[in-house]
């Protein structure tokens, strides 16, 4: 009797010891060196620009340059994502900012 209480412990503690090793929960190591981490992303406010830039019809270097807003300024932005940011113009119109500029 008392080995069989014994048995069942052996079995319980082992059985603990393999569901908590990450090895046997299927997890992965960390690597050692971890990567660069990136700028969190912004959802809304008021920002200054930095530098004289330009606001494009799309968000892509290439797209339509439709004006450039000045140095010192500040803008209402909502982020379009890492790289892009759209303000709208007094007409209600929208444009892409490039990230660089602020």
């Amino acid at each position: 009797m008392i080995f069989k209480f014994a048995r069942q412990i052996a079995i319980l503690l082992i059985a603990t010891l393999l569901a908590f090793s990450p090895a046997w929960a299927g997890e992965k190591k960390l690597p050692r060196k971890l990567p660069p981490r990136l700028p969190a992303s912004f959802v809304e406010g008021l920002k200054k620009v930095k530098k004289t830039c330009k606001a494009y019809s799309a968000p892509q270097q290439g797209a339509n340059v439709l004006f450039e807003i000045k140095k010192d300024r500040k803008i209402w932005l909502t982020g379009y994502d890492r790289f892009w940011y759209i303000a709208y113009t007094k007409k209600r119109k929208k444009v892409y900012v490039h990230a660089d500029c602020f």
